[in-house]
């Protein structure tokens, strides 16, 4: 990945942190979408082998940008040089946690059970 492609990944991370982004499951299993300024779709999905791929698709539906990784490291991406403070699992496990809107469902829990 290029710098650009960092600093594009960054202010996502960033945004994300601070809640300004919310991602949805799909039809698909362990596949998680969001859509930003009608223009632009990322998603972020995990295989059965544990591989994590991030994908950036423009209105058209074009991948304009994909990254791969398995273990922690980039395995593959369709930009030069190496990742080395993005984690497509880190991106995958928080746009889960916000799909699956686990914050909510675990506060309510823990409500429930401090009132046994």
């Amino acid at each position: 990945m290029d710098a650009k492609d960092r600093e594009l990944l960054a202010e996502l991370a960033n945004k994300m942190e601070h809640r300004k982004i919310s991602w949805h499951p799909t039809a698909q299993a362990d596949v998680f979408t969001v859509a930003l300024a009608e223009r632009f779709t990322f998603t972020v999905s995990e295989n059965d082998e544990s591989v994590f791929t991030f994908r950036l698709r423009d209105a058209d539906g074009t991948e304009v940008l994909t990254v791969r990784e398995q273990g922690h490291v980039v395995i593959s991406s369709n930009g030069p040089g190496i990742a080395d403070d993005f984690t497509v699992q880190d991106f995958f496990e928080a746009a889960k946690r916000t799909a699956l809107k686990t914050d909510e469902k675990v506060a309510d829990l823990m409500a429930r059970l401090k009132k046994l």
